[in-house]
């Protein structure tokens, strides 16, 4: 790469999102700092791997990771993900501005605040809810699935600013 910046590489895959902060060299890329969504569970996270929120708190855990390695400055690269605004790759990319990395691009294409804290999936889930309560009420069985998406979000956030960020 002619600039000699590190890459910050997101990548979807059919479990999980993964972010790595990779620094060229003549003999190949070097990761310096890399995070993988299944790392959440050990920060409490026990919503899904692949949603808006978790592609987020990746972003961020990869981004605090690089920080604390001296990396300031990162450019973009989504691979052959379609660079759709609002997408997961876009939340990615927005938890490690906001881990402080300097990332070049429109930030305009980020999550909205209640994507990205999973207000959507609270809503979902409260809708699916009330539909297996009138199940319910018909007599059929449903199992009871409550989850506070927006609230658990904030608490792994700043778990992983607690435990990640202070290492800088």
């Amino acid at each position: 790469m002619a600039s000699g910046l590190p890459r910050i590489v997101v990548r979807k895959s059919t479990r999980y999102i993964t972010v790595q902060v990779a620094s060229p060299r003549t003999g190949g890329d070097v990761v310096q700092a890399c995070a993988v969504s299944k790392e959440l569970s050990g920060y409490d996270w026990a919503g899904g791997f692949k949603n808006t929120p978790a592609a987020y708190l990746t972003g961020l855990l990869a981004g605090l990771k690089a920080k604390a390695k001296g990396i300031e400055r990162a450019i973009p690269d989504i691979g052959l993900s379609p660079s759709v605004p609002s997408s997961r790759v876009f939340a990615a990319l927005r938890g490690a501005v906001d881990a402080g990395l300097e990332i070049s691009g429109d930030q305009s294409v980020y999550p909205s605040e209640s994507r990205i804290t999973g207000q959507h999936i609270k809503e979902y889930l409260e809708a699916r809810q009330r539909g297996l309560e009138e199940q319910a009420e018909k007599g059929l069985p449903f199992p009871a699935q409550t989850i506070d998406v927006p609230s658990q979000f904030e608490q792994v956030k700043n778990r992983i600013i607690s435990e990640v960020g202070k290492a800088e």
